[in-house]
């Protein structure tokens, strides 16, 4: 929502060329000798179907970025009706894969949205709570009680639709304590900033390869070699995929922009 906000609907474009990362598994997967019919390397870009990457992960982004960028383009400059758009839709969303998909389909669906909600109201919100420690301190022991208290209830309850009710909320206040810590800590290490901040996307995205690798080596039987070759493997495919993307990424911005000054 922030990226919406400062770089407008380009930023939603640059996201389709991160499935690049679906290639790669695909790749590996005809030199290992492991077959996939065509039906499901299609689903797989779809992020429905899995060849080994995170399929949920994707297609969560994926149907949220293009309920997102439907909802701002029918409410241009309404960014209030363009929320409730968009919550809408989300729901109708929650409904259809609480009965048709697994259920990490829609565990998280709607942190998105409080994220959403939070990029929206953020300076109201962060100039209250930087004025005070009391506020700061209140509320994010509000918001850790409510994650325990939703966490555990996802854990006791025998009723399918409070379970979904209870980690929408838990997954709501999960990221939003990290929030709140970004506001009275910085990191200032470049490699901790890095990881934790644009690398995050390709580390997470890329992180089976090297796991995919490792178990069809010697190192499946000797953990800590086998964690530190998945760790700096994943460091290093995560750093070559950003910086391909980056520059696939600049050259089709500035073809864009030649073409539209044309």
């Amino acid at each position: 929502m922030v990226q919406l906000q400062k770089r407008g609907p380009a930023y939603l474009e640059t996201f389709p060329v991160k499935r690049i990362a679906v290639t790669i598994y695909l790749v590996l997967s005809v030199a290992m000798a492991i077959p996939f019919p065509p039906g499901r390397i299609v689903l797989a870009y779809l992020g429905l179907a899995t060849i080994g990457n995170s399929s949920w992960y994707i297609f969560a982004i994926l149907l949220m970025y293009a309920l997102t960028y439907v909802a701002f383009k029918l409410a241009p400059g309404q960014p209030n009706r363009a929320i409730i758009l968009l919550f809408i839709g989300t729901s109708c969303y929650l409904v259809i894969a609480v009965k048709q998909l697994p259920p990490w389909y829609a565990e998280t669906i709607f942190s998105y949205l409080g994220g959403v909600l939070f990029a929206r109201y953020h300076e109201p919100i962060e100039k209250r709570l930087t004025s005070s420690w009391g506020h700061y301190w209140l509320l994010f022991l509000w918001t850790f009680s409510l994650f325990c208290g939703f966490y555990i209830l996802c854990a006791i309850t025998p009723y399918r639709w409070l379970f979904f009710i209870s980690y929408q909320f838990a997954a709501i206040c999960f990221p939003l304590l990290f929030v709140f810590l970004a506001m009275k800590t910085t990191i200032r290490a470049p490699f901790y900033r890095y990881v934790g901040g644009t690398a995050m996307f390709s580390i997470y995205m890329l992180q089976r390869l090297p796991m995919i690798l490792g178990r069809h080596t010697v190192l499946a039987h000797q953990p800590v070699r086998y964690f530190c070759f998945v760790l700096v493997s994943t460091l290093f495919l995560g750093w070559v995929f950003d910086q391909l993307v980056g520059r696939f990424l600049q050259r089709l911005v500035g073809k864009r922009a030649s073409v539209s000054v044309k």
